[in-house]
C-alpha cells in the first residue's frame, strides 16, 4: 500500500510504499519527487530508497497526530499547532517526520512544512515540502488505508 504526501502546489511528493513485516513493523520504500530552484527555475528531481523498517507504533502516532489536528475547528488549523516530530524507524535507521518550520523555507499561513530526515547504512538525507490541510488529510487517509489494509 502507498501513503502519499503531496505539496500544496502538487509538484512535489513523498511516497511511502508500505508492506507489513509483522504486527509491529513495516517494510518501507521511500520515493520522492521535488524541484530544484537554484537557477531561478524549477527543475524536477526524483529519488528512492528501499529497505527501511518502520514501526507500527510510529506510523499510528503520525496518523493520530494528523487526524487530531485536522478534526479541530477551522480556526485551529494553525500550522504551529501541528508542530511535532516522530521517528518511525526501527533501531539502527532514521526515518523522522517533522511537522514545523524549516530554515530557509517560505510558507504561507495555514500551509505547514513537513520534513523527513532519513538514514540507512551510510546514506543520509533530508527532504521537505510545503503542504496544506487537504494534502495532509489525503496523506492521513492513505496512511490509515495502509495500516488497516483498506479495512476501516
Amino acid at each position: 500500500m502507498e501513503a502519499v504526501l503531496r505539496s500544496n502546489r502538487g509538484t512535489s511528493a513523498l511516497t511511502l510504499r508500505l508492506a507489513p513485516r509483522s504486527s509491529a513493523e513495516w517494510d518501507c520504500a521511500l520515493g520522492w519527487i521535488g524541484e530544484h530552484w537554484a537557477d531561478g527555475q524549477g527543475r524536477p528531481f526524483t529519488g528512492a530508497v528501499d529497505g527501511f523498517v518502520l514501526t507500527t507504533a510510529g506510523l499510528e502516532a503520525v496518523h493520530r497526530h494528523l487526524v487530531s489536528w485536522l478534526d479541530g475547528p477551522l480556526d485551529a488549523l494553525v500550522s504551529s499547532r501541528l508542530d511535532a516530530s516522530f521517528d518511525l524507524a526501527a533501531p539502527l535507521q532514521t526515518f523522522a517526520f517533522r511537522f514545523g518550520p524549516v530554515d530557509g523555507v517560505i510558507n504561507e499561513r495555514g500551509k505547514p512544512v513537513v520534513g523527513l530526515a532519513f538514514s540507512i547504512g551510510a546514506l543520509m538525507g533530508n527532504v521537505h515540502l510545503v503542504t496544506d490541510p487537504s494534502c495532509l488529510a489525503l496523506f492521513a487517509e492513505s496512511l490509515a488505508d495502509a495500516l488497516h489494509g483498506g479495512q476501516r
